[in-house]
């Protein structure tokens, strides 16, 4: 039997904090900077003011609330009470959908990014559909972004480089104790 992330993410969703960090499972690392975090996000992927940007696993809004100032943010979570969350929390636009699933047009999202999400999907063969879904859906870059090569947890699932062959790889947009990486795949030339 596998464990259940699911289940986790519908707990906190359900919580009765207003912290964008423990709702989001951030609760150990209060010193990432999330919108330094949301900078360098919109640096690696060239993101400009009138860019649409969808986020696959937004959790609580940690990113999105920095990047919901700057361009046309989308959050999305497979959580419906993670999206309730983060609507009460930000009031942007969130959908619930997973993330091997997307339910735009083809081509109809300028950039599509997940940000330390991955290691919480059920399996492999889930993380390849949402790869092709994410390149579906995006016109311009394709962003997974802290996807860490070792884990504390032993229900994470972990990715190595060759994962994203032929992806361009950089360092997380956080430090950590484990290291983490960022794969990014431009669209558009």
């Amino acid at each position: 039997m596998t464990f259940d992330w699911n289940e986790v993410w519908d707990r906190h969703g359900q919580s009765e904090s207003l912290d964008h960090m423990e709702v989001s499972g951030f609760q150990s690392f209060r010193d990432v900077d999330t919108e330094n975090c949301a900078g360098k996000l919109i640096e690696l992927c060239k993101i400009k003011p009138q860019d649409t940007v969808l986020e696959l696993g937004c959790g609580a809004g940690l990113l999105g609330r920095h990047l919901d100032k700057y361009c046309h943010y989308i959050g999305s979570d497979r959580s419906f009470a993670m999206v309730k969350k983060t609507i009460q929390l930000n009031h942007f636009s969130a959908l619930a959908i997973s993330a091997n699933d997307i339910v735009f047009k083809d081509k109809a999202i300028d950039h599509v990014f997940a940000f330390s999400v991955f290691h919480y999907f059920p399996s492999y063969d889930y993380a390849k559909t949402a790869i092709s879904e994410m390149l579906r859906v995006a016109r311009k870059s394709v962003c997974v972004s802290d996807i860490p090569t070792e884990s504390h947890d032993g229900n994470h699932l972990l990715f190595d480089e060759d994962f994203f062959e032929g992806w361009q790889i950089s360092e997380g947009l956080y430090p950590r104790e484990h290291r983490r990486y960022t794969a990014r795949l431009d669209l558009e030339v």
